[in-house]
């Protein structure tokens, strides 16, 4: 079996994980044998396979969304209908009109109209989420050391061990209420760096909802998929 292997230099253990495209990811310490690293996979196959299976599964539930006209695609929490419009343009332009995202442009092949979206998606990010984070850290009398905006596939955000805090822009599709609880989320690790009962009780003082919200964002992972590389 193929896997790819990332070592890094202060992990303690092995861990085991099967990307959404099947692939097999071990993360080790840097001085970990090879030996080692291929008896903790062998010992695992049974795992292995059966996470590959899940997300067969997964994809066949949640085909990946073709950005053609028609297509349902969620923002801030509502889905909406893609829409093209022909205009002269030097590079697409996207707006978000009632129940519709619009796109304008010549160029509308597939590859143009998923980065118009991406840069639509982070833009709006941009626009919005330092807001929020400046209304909750007001709030919770936690301030973050720097903010900056990524696309992950797993992570909603982040929060470094300095204070820095990350947030992925693709969190743009849900509700203002479920966005609310990312950045109350990430604001909490600058007090508690863990998951631990003192952290949700402190999510929980600011976002009483908060299980409903992770729900959502659980439940609607598959969403956001299209602005995926």
């Amino acid at each position: 079996m193929e896997y790819e292997i990332q070592r890094k230099p202060f992990r303690r253990g092995m861990r085991l994980s099967v990307q959404r495209d099947g692939r097999v990811r071990v993360l080790a310490p840097v001085t970990t044998p090879m030996l080692l690293i291929e008896r903790f996979v062998f010992e695992n196959l049974e795992w292995i396979e059966q996470q590959k299976q899940r997300w067969v599964e997964y994809h066949a539930k949640h085909p990946r969304k073709r950005l053609v006209a028609g297509a349902r695609l969620h923002f801030f929490g509502q889905e909406r209908e893609l829409v093209f419009e022909d205009e002269q343009r030097k590079s697409p332009a996207v707006e978000a009109i009632e129940n519709f995202i619009i796109i304008r442009g010549l160029e509308l092949a597939e590859p143009s109209v998923k980065l118009a979206l991406k840069r639509f998606y982070d833009k709006q990010a941009r626009l919005h989420l330092p807001e929020r984070v400046a209304h909750f850290s007001r709030e919770m009398q936690l301030y973050p050391s720097g903010l900056s905006f990524r696309a992950q596939k797993t992570r909603w955000g982040s929060c470094s061990s300095a204070g820095h805090i990350s947030l992925n822009y693709k969190m743009m599709i849900a509700p203002e209420a479920v966005i609310d609880y990312v950045v109350v989320h990430e604001l909490a690790h600058l007090r508690h760096a863990d998951h631990s009962r003192n952290f949700w009780q402190l999510v929980e003082a600011h976002d009483a909802r908060f299980k409903e919200h992770r729900h959502w964002l659980r439940a609607h992972q598959h969403e956001a998929e299209f602005l995926d590389n």
